[in-house]
């Protein structure tokens, strides 16, 4: 308020007074809030992914073919069909990358069987031992489905050290002997007396 009445030099009134006239000009605040994000409508591909930039990010496969709105902000990129949210993502910033979420394509595995250890989006979110480990302890195709669904609920360590504790530990069965070594004969050879 007290800077209303400062003088600017070169100008011909008071800062008080130039407001007053601009004031007319100035518009209303908007009742809604602004969106920061950098938006976009796309058709889900066969791979069940959108695409943002140069980067495509996966949607569960029940919206395969549908017209998707993506909203790409500074550190996440969410996906909406029909103003529900149905797909929200870390944003990768390199390019022309596929992003997979396990859950996304988990309902369609459970169909292809054979698919699970081959398939991108499980080789791209669960590690090789991990692979591993699924493929030497998984009795069937509907107990491997589960410890999938697991995974993608509680995230793939919680399952594989729940899993860890239940299984039986490796016993080492071949000791390798050690015997003692006599270094005497170092001794002699580096010019020291033995014993002394």
């Amino acid at each position: 308020m007290e800077y209303r009445s400062h003088h600017i030099t070169g100008k011909p009134a008071s800062v008080g007074e130039m407001f007053e006239k601009e004031s007319v000009y100035l518009r209303t605040l908007p009742g809604y809030e602004f969106e920061t994000a950098k938006c976009s409508s796309v058709r889900v591909n066969s791979f069940s992914t959108a695409r943002f930039d140069t980067n495509d990010y996966s949607v569960p496969v029940s919206y395969c073919g549908s017209n998707v709105s993506v909203k790409g902000y500074a550190e996440k990129v969410d996906i909406y069909c029909k103003g529900q949210l149905i797909a929200s993502h870390e944003r990768c910033f390199k390019r022309h990358t596929p992003i997979y979420k396990l859950e996304h394509y988990l309902p369609i595995l459970e169909y292809r069987g054979r698919a699970v250890f081959n398939a991108a989006p499980v080789r791209q979110n669960l590690p090789p031992e991990f692979l591993d480990w699924l493929k030497s302890h998984s009795a069937d195709h509907k107990e491997l489905m589960q410890l999938l669904w697991d995974c993608a609920d509680r995230g793939w360590e919680n399952v594989w050290k729940s899993n860890v504790s239940i299984t039986k530990k490796p016993v080492i069965a071949d000791i390798v002997p050690v015997s003692p070594v006599n270094l005497e004969k170092y001794d002699l050879l580096a010019g020291r007396r033995v014993g002394a």
